[in-house]
C-alpha cells in the first residue's frame, strides 16, 4: 500500500508545498499510517521497496525531491540515538507539517544554513575557506525536541530541473485530488485555498490588468476631434486670462493699500516732529516773557 500527505507551509517568507508519500513495499511499513488523518491512499508501487518520497515545490516554480528508503530512515534515526521506523517517522513528519505534534518541528534550509546549524551545535563557526557548498540542494530538517535534548533529522533534497516520469505522475495525482476536493466544497467557500489556486488567480488578475493597461494606451493614442480640443484650449485660455487679471487687481489694491499706510506713517512722524518743535518754541517764549518781566521790575526799582 501507499499513502500520501500534502501541506502548504511558509518557510522564510516564501510559500512551499511539501508532499510526502510513504510506500510500504514488502515490509508493510506504511501500515502504521493506515487511518491516520490527512494521509490519503495513493497507487501502490510496482516494486517491493519501502521508502518515503518527499517533494517540495516553491511558489516560484522551483522543485526539490528526495526518496529515502526504510533502511536509510532507520540508519539516520539510529545515529541520533532515537530510532524510528519508516512509518513512525512519516507520522512524525506529518505531525510537524500540520502543527499537531507539539514536540516536532520542520524547517527548510540550504546547505550553508545546515552547516551553520551544525557549527552552532559544536560550538564553532563556519569557515569561509572550506570547500564550496552546493547551492541548489535543500534540506528538510525534522527536529524532535525531547525533554532534555533536541534531535535534528536532515533529509537532503536535490533540485529537480528535469522532472522524472514518476515525479510528474505524483504531481498529476495531487492536482486531481485537489480538484476533486475543490469540487466537493460549497460554492463561495475559499477557506484553505491551495497556494497553486492563489497563484492562478493572481495570474488571471495580472492578465486582466494588462488588458486594461492596453485599452488605456489605445484610448490615449486615439486622435481627438480638433474642434473639441480647440474649444477646450480656448476655455482654458480664457479662464487663465481672467485669473491673471484678478490677480493683477488684487496685487494693485494691496500695493496701493501698502503705499497709503506708508504715507500715513510718514505724515504722522512729521506731525509728531512739528508738535515737539512747537512745544519747544512755547517753552522758549515763556522763558523770554519771564525774563522781560524780571528786567522791568529791576528797572523800576533803580529809579
Amino acid at each position: 500500500m501507499a499513502l500520501e500527505y500534502c501541506r502548504t507551509l511558509n518557510f522564510h517568507g516564501a510559500l512551499y508545498e511539501v508532499a510526502c508519500e510513504c510506500r510500504d513495499g514488502a515490509r508493510r511499513e506504511a501500515s502504521d499510517l493506515d487511518g491516520a488523518p490527512s494521509w490519503r491512499s495513493a497507487p501502490a508501487n510496482t516494486n517491493d521497496v519501502a521508502e518515503l518520497v518527499v517533494d517540495v515545490e516553491c511558489e516560484t516554480g522551483e522543485r526539490w525531491t528526495g526518496a529515502f528508503s526504510a533502511d536509510y530512515i532507520e540508519s539516520l534515526t539510529s545515529k541520533t540515538g532515537n530510532y524510528k521506523a519508516l512509518g513512525t517517522f512519516a507520522r512524525m513528519l506529518s505531525g510537524a507539517l500540520d502543527g499537531t505534534a507539539d514536540s516536532v518541528f520542520v524547517d527548510l534550509l540550504t546547505a550553508r544554513d545546515l552547516e551553520q546549524l551544525r557549527a552552532r551545535k559544536r560550538g564553532s563557526t563556519v569557515s569561509t575557506t572550506d570547500a564550496p557548498l552546493p547551492t541548489d540542494r535543500r534540506y528538510l530538517i525534522v527536529t524532535y525536541a525531547a525533554e532534555f535534548d533536541r534531535v535534528h533529522y536532515p533529509l537532503p533534497l536535490d533540485a529537480e530541473t528535469q522532472p522524472s516520469r514518476a515525479s510528474l505522475a505524483r504531481q498529476l495525482r495531487r492536482c486531481r485530488a485537489r480538484l476533486q476536493e475543490r469540487q466537493h466544497q460549497p460554492k463561495g467557500d475559499d477557506a484553505d485555498v491551495p497556494w497553486a489556486e492563489c497563484a492562478r488567480r493572481l495570474r488571471a488578475s495580472r492578465a486582466e490588468a494588462d488588458q486594461l493597461r492596453e485599452r488605456v494606451a489605445q484610448l490615449e493614442r486615439a486622435p481627438r476631434p480638433r474642434s473639441s480640443s480647440r474649444s477646450v484650449k480656448g476655455r482654458a485660455a480664457g479662464a487663465l486670462r481672467a485669473e491673471n487679471a484678478r490677480l493683477r487687481r488684487e496685487l494693485s489694491s494691496r500695493s496701493a493699500s501698502a503705499d497709503g499706510r506708508a504715507a500715513a506713517r510718514r505724515v504722522g512722524a512729521e506731525l509728531e516732529a512739528e508738535r515737539r518743535i512747537t512745544a519747544a518754541l512755547r517753552r522758549d517764549l515763556a522763558a523770554s516773557r519771564a525774563e522781560c518781566r524780571r528786567l522791568r521790575r529791576a528797572r523800576d526799582l533803580s529809579r
